[in-house]
């Protein structure tokens, strides 16, 4: 038997294949085909195969994807996700729109390609902690970083002043040790998301970041700790492994330097979202009968009439209903003269 269905929270062709997989897996499944365009599965079952059944497998694969039948309810995604992905309070998005208008109640990292969420709605008081302990980070991996490339970088120097106060063994213990911060503190966010990308098979430029500095490290610890391991092709003409503690770092700290850039971008544009929130008026005055009363902008609604006076900002998006005046609208338009509005003519905040 042959049924089609509807999927929902594919983006890509990486999270088709992803749907395809899971289902394909399912006991009773012949064969999946899923297309990304119509957001559908043709699935042929040797037996029928429940609607819950199917959507516990694709639970399995994260919990993004719902499938329902056609112009059907969807059925819902587990509960963790759903309270994840609808909480009321969710004002964080990824930049990369992975997983389209999600919406996290919590800042972190997109759990499909490792970058920073970003604040949705942002606070006038609000301050931006992510980019000061990036900055923090960055600071301490450079001040460790400089001397493990320095030590590495002075092989190349002829007659090395420095092999001549220790030797080359000694040189890496130091090496080593000043690379336990980068690793372990000031890089270790790199690690964690190249960890989440693997285990929920997002794989993305951390899986790599993670990968490539993680077994650079690792091979340069083992070499240092037990050299007798390695042949003789891989040691040097003292003895001793050839390490890169120095790769490993320089490489974390590089893109620990793309993420405090990256943070600063979002800390500037930020800055000038609250400056123009502070423009606003927090309050407009509101005519009720004859009298006049000073309200929040939180409780105007449609149909209300307010009153703004010469030189006051216009609190709200509206229509003139009586009176006239020049508008400064080059916030809004770009017009460098104040225009002329009269009754009828619309007006923007």
């Amino acid at each position: 038997m042959k049924h089609t269905y509807h999927i929902e929270g594919m983006m890509c062709q990486g999270c088709r294949a992803h749907v395809e997989d899971a289902l394909d897996k399912i006991e009773g499944v012949q064969k999946v085909e899923v297309n990304l365009e119509l957001a559908s599965a043709t699935i042929e079952m040797s037996r029928h195969i429940s609607l819950p059944t199917l959507q516990g497998a694709l639970g399995k694969d994260g919990g993004r994807y719902s499938i329902h039948l056609p112009d059907a309810i969807p059925v819902k995604a587990p509960k963790e996700k759903v309270e994840k992905t609808l909480a009321a309070s969710g004002t964080y998005y990824c930049p990369m729109h992975c997983e389209g208008d999600t919406t996290y109640d919590h800042p972190g990292d997109c759990p499909v390609c490792g970058m920073d969420l970003v604040a949705k709605q942002i606070a006038v008081q609000e301050e931006d902690s992510t980019y000061r302990t990036l900055t923090n980070k960055l600071w301490i991996a450079v001040g460790f970083t400089l001397p493990i490339f320095l030590i590495a970088m002075s092989e190349m120097v002829p007659e090395n002043p420095l092999y001549q106060l220790m030797g080359v063994q000694y040189w890496n213990w130091i090496q080593f040790g000043l690379s336990i911060p980068v690793v372990f503190y000031a890089a270790f966010i790199f690690f964690e998301r190249a960890y989440r990308s693997i285990r929920s098979w997002h794989l993305n430029m951390f899986t790599l970041i993670g990968i490539g500095a993680g077994v650079a490290w690792s091979f340069s610890v083992v070499g240092l700790f037990f050299p007798s391991v390695f042949p003789e092709q891989f040691k040097t003409a003292s003895g001793t492994v050839f390490i890169y503690f120095e790769a490993a770092t320089v490489i974390l700290t590089l893109v620990l330097l793309g993420q405090v850039l990256e943070a600063r971008a979002h800390n500037k544009t930020n800055f000038a979202i609250k400056e123009l929130l502070k423009l606003a008026p927090a309050v407009a005055i509101r005519i009720v009968g004859d009298k006049e009363e000073e309200v929040p902008l939180e409780e105007i609604v449609k149909g209300d009439i307010l009153r703004v006076k010469p030189g006051e900002k216009i609190p709200v998006d509206g229509v003139i209903t009586e009176g006239s005046g020049t508008i400064d609208e080059s916030m809004i338009t770009g017009e460098p003269i104040p225009v002329e509005k009269v009754t009828q003519d619309t007006v923007r905040s």
